[in-house]
């Protein structure tokens, strides 16, 4: 039993692994053409520390992709249909990838890239 639990562990790591580098270029691109000053600042703020990311397991009502958002917009904090345009607007037809926490993270890793690389400059 126990390597077959192992095994599943190891298989779930390599796939969130791997959503989360697909991910990691669409929040480079969230960055680089839509992202407001303010969204980006705030995504520092909120995700520079690597503790302060997504679980798939965290016990909240919300998704990552949700929470995500409001760490940006806190100004629209708890409005689901807000977060969800947002995901819409950026990964048209896949908004279900907002659900996942390693997809999530990616996208955060991307996008703090571009400001990491800009924010001295603006």
């Amino acid at each position: 039993m126990q390597d077959i639990i192992t095994r599943l562990r190891a298989s779930k790591q390599e796939n969130d692994m791997k959503k989360r580098e697909g991910s990691r270029q669409d929040g480079r691109v969230w960055a680089e053409q839509d992202a407001e000053h303010a969204e980006l600042e705030a995504l520092a703020a909120a995700f520079s520390d690597p503790e302060n990311r997504f679980e798939d397991n965290d016990h909240t009502a919300y998704s990552a992709g949700e929470r995500f958002f409001f760490a940006i917009c806190p100004d629209q904090d708890g409005d689901r249909e807000a977060a969800n345009c947002f995901w819409e607007s950026q990964i048209p037809d896949a908004q279900h990838l907002a659900d996942n926490a390693a997809w999530v993270n990616g996208f955060i890793d991307g996008a703090l890239e571009v400001w990491e690389e800009v924010k001295d400059l603006v």
